[in-house]
């Protein structure tokens, strides 16, 4: 089930005012803010996902642009589950926007399930009259994502075990879950430019092209069969930001940088993790990118890596005159549990003791109720942005 057009449709879901008018949701409205979505009535006039407020402005002039509300689009994306796990257990959140269920029982006749999906959009549009999803159905998890892009918007796609290669066959290679440009670069060098001919592709060949088991993955799942998902190990945990006007000095994107450390560490903690690298990247409007790193013992202590941050700023001898965005990334995670830590510290102890009580504190009254002074400055409103591969959790991060 994938929600379409989601953070635009959400403004619209919950401004009536809205509807039936071309939507573009950013986090910053200036004409250099970056449309982080946009409504099929939008996209029909050339505005795309990424591109600037400005060209959006340009391509279609009665466009609405509206401020993003990362809390309300988590809101309704638990609304959105829980209306979906009513009619079908959700086995799985891909995305703020995306769940899959897995058929079991009668409900893997065709009839059955068809039924079901029907009987979901029925209850989405009972939830709200602009709201809508595409839904794919197929042998596989990885299938059933890629019939769920075949028809947007508000699309309902079945892909039969053996007529696989039959339905897919007129999708372009990069409408495939997995196969982006380098990856359609190196088809087309060995001699592959159609869905087809990479469904009539051997095993084998599969797994040269992809240089390792990957390619053989690839080629069950192409061809029908519902492997076990992936056990991944994360590596890390960042935040970054588009800066709003107000910050766009050297003062403005340091204390930023600050503010988004600070929300790091305390995911980093609620997750359970340690860190032992920290970097910052800084990029510019004149196309300037900055990126340093620095190591220290595996840490979860806010103070520690507002230290190694400082530091890091120090190695920087120039100031961004006109800085755009920034980022900090907290690397090399360990689970607690699992990290040497030292033995003798008593001071990691009261560190802990002390962030507990701040968590605790931000927890029951928000992120802005304690703050390091060097994020002054920079604390935004309202909850986090959203990057769609994850679901913030409104309780530690707004």
């Amino acid at each position: 089930m994938d929600m379409n057009s989601y953070f635009a449709s959400c403004e619209q879901h919950l401004c009536p005012a809205l509807r039936n008018r071309p939507v573009a949701v950013t986090p910053v409205v200036v004409d250099s803010g970056c449309c982080i979505a946009a409504n099929y009535l939008a996209k029909k006039r050339g505005v795309k996902t990424g591109c600037s407020v400005g060209e959006a402005r340009a391509l279609c002039p009665d466009i609405a642009i509206v401020k993003s509300r990362p809390e309300e689009y988590v809101k309704l994306h638990h609304a959105l589950v829980d209306l979906t796990e009513n009619c079908m257990h959700v086995d799985e959140v891909a995305s703020i926007d995306e769940w899959c269920c897995h058929l079991t029982g009668k409900w893997r006749e065709e009839a059955e399930a068809l039924a079901l999906a029907r009987k979901i959009k029925e209850r989405l549009a009972e939830f709200s009259p602009v709201m809508r999803c595409s839904i794919g159905i197929a042998p596989n998890r990885w299938l059933a994502k890629v019939a769920s892009d075949m028809q947007k918007p508000d699309g309902l796609t079945l892909i039969r075990e053996n007529e696989i290669g039959e339905t897919i066959s007129g999708m372009k290679l990069r409408e495939i879950c997995g196969i982006g440009k380098r990856m359609e670069q190196r088809l087309a060098a060995y001699g592959i430019r159609s869905v087809a001919q990479l469904f009539a592709l051997p095993r084998e060949h599969m797994r040269i092209i992809w240089g390792g088991v990957f390619g053989e993955r690839f080629y069950l799942q192409l061809h029908g069969y519902d492997l076990p998902a992936l056990e991944t190990k994360r590596s890390q945990i960042g935040h970054s930001r588009v800066l709003p006007p107000e910050l766009r000095s050297p003062q403005g994107v340091r204390a930023c940088t600050f503010r988004l450390l600070q929300r790091a560490c305390v995911r980093l903690r609620s997750e359970g993790y340690v860190a032992e690298r920290l970097s910052l990247v800084v990029s510019s409007f004149g196309g300037e990118s900055w990126k340093e790193e620095i190591s220290l013992a595996p840490s979860r202590d806010t103070p520690a890596f507002i230290d190694a941050l400082k530091t890091l700023w120090e190695r920087r001898r120039e100031p961004f005159l006109k800085p755009s965005y920034c980022a900090v990334i907290l690397c090399g995670l360990t689970k607690r549990g699992d990290a040497t830590l030292s033995l003798f510290s008593r001071q990691e102890r009261c560190d802990d003791a002390l962030a507990a009580a701040m968590d605790k504190l931000t927890r029951a009254y928000g992120q802005k109720v304690l703050t390091f002074g060097g994020a002054m400055g920079a604390i935004e409103e309202g909850a986090p942005r959203i990057a769609f591969t994850r679901v913030p959790d409104l309780e530690t991060e707004s």
